[in-house]
């Protein structure tokens, strides 16, 4: 009997540090496995073009492909929780002062091929999964609200002090 319950308590013991083990893990390297669904979509892609037909030159393949690889890139960019994670609250709080001046994402006009409409619908499950589960973005965009919220605060100030300037002068 108790050499059943010291094989037990063993057990519980190994499993909990394997648990420990699981979080740490997924604490330092938990970034990179939310990008799997865009590698996937990618990997599809280019399958598409390749095995199914789409023509390298399609608008609907050159843009998904495009935006896919700038999202990897900006990914792998917010990583980690060195210099990753840091960057993306410094990236957030400058994007909310200075908002780049890019065009927004524009899909083309035409309809997608057929080949290409499941993996428009996996993108946008992959996207889902990404903003969801990157801690380098969830910084980023969680930083970048607190800094608007920061600005829309000091300008409502601002002008509440201006107002009460003038009715103080017209008074």
């Amino acid at each position: 009997m108790t050499l059943l319950l010291f094989l037990m308590l063993t057990l519980a013991v190994f499993l909990a540090g394997t648990l420990v083990i699981a979080i740490a893990l997924r604490v330092k390297y938990g970034d990179h496995s939310a990008c799997y669904e865009l590698f996937a979509v990618r990997d599809k892609l280019i399958d598409a073009s390749v095995f199914k037909g789409v023509s390298r030159n399609d608008p609907w393949l050159e843009t998904l492909y495009t935006w896919i690889n700038k999202l990897l890139t900006g990914s792998n960019w917010l990583a980690g929780p060195g210099e990753g994670w840091e960057r993306a609250a410094k990236v957030g709080v400058h994007f909310a002062n200075k908002p780049p001046k890019t065009e927004r994402f524009a899909l083309p006009s035409s309809a997608p091929p057929e080949q290409l409409k499941p993996i428009i619908n996996d993108f946008q499950h992959a996207l889902a999964i990404h903003q969801r589960h990157h801690l380098g973005w969830v910084i980023f965009r969680s930083s970048h609200g607190r800094e608007k919220l920061r600005l829309q605060k000091k300008m409502a100030r601002d002008l509440q002090e201006s107002l009460k300037s003038k009715l103080a002068l017209c008074s």
